[in-house]
């Protein structure tokens, strides 16, 4: 499925305090149009699957975050767009020097973005 595939769709979205919603807006943006909004969940995903449960719209999510084992009439579905991904990130302390196993851990992750720890400390 694209994006462009879902132009004549109701969406169930989380607000804009979420991340990731810009993202998502932005490929919509690029797909050619507005999505039609039935409801914005603040916190619950739970909510945005019970909307979904009652046919009142789509939820678009990050597969790996998605939980609907419990939901027997919802399916997930993913969305065919390499350029569809979630920015991660570290929060730390400031000044904070990680040990030795955080930045492997870190740098594990950070790899495969062609960053690396080291590049980040630097700025």
């Amino acid at each position: 499925m694209k994006f462009e595939d879902l132009k004549d769709e109701r969406f169930i979205l989380l607000t804009d305090t979420f991340r990731i919603q810009p993202v998502i807006l932005e490929h919509f943006s690029k797909a050619g149009f507005i999505p039609n909004i039935y409801f914005k969940s603040s916190h619950d995903l739970k909510i945005a699957y019970d909307f979904v449960e009652l046919n009142k719209g789509i939820f678009v999510f990050v597969d790996k975050l998605t939980h609907i084992e419990e939901y027997r009439n919802i399916c997930s579905i993913p969305i065919d767009d390499p350029t569809a991904f979630w920015d991660a990130g570290f929060i730390v302390k400031r000044d904070a020097h990680p040990n030795k196993t955080a930045k492997k851990f870190m740098n594990y992750f950070l790899n495969k973005y062609n960053k690396d720890l080291r590049q980040t400390n630097s700025k």
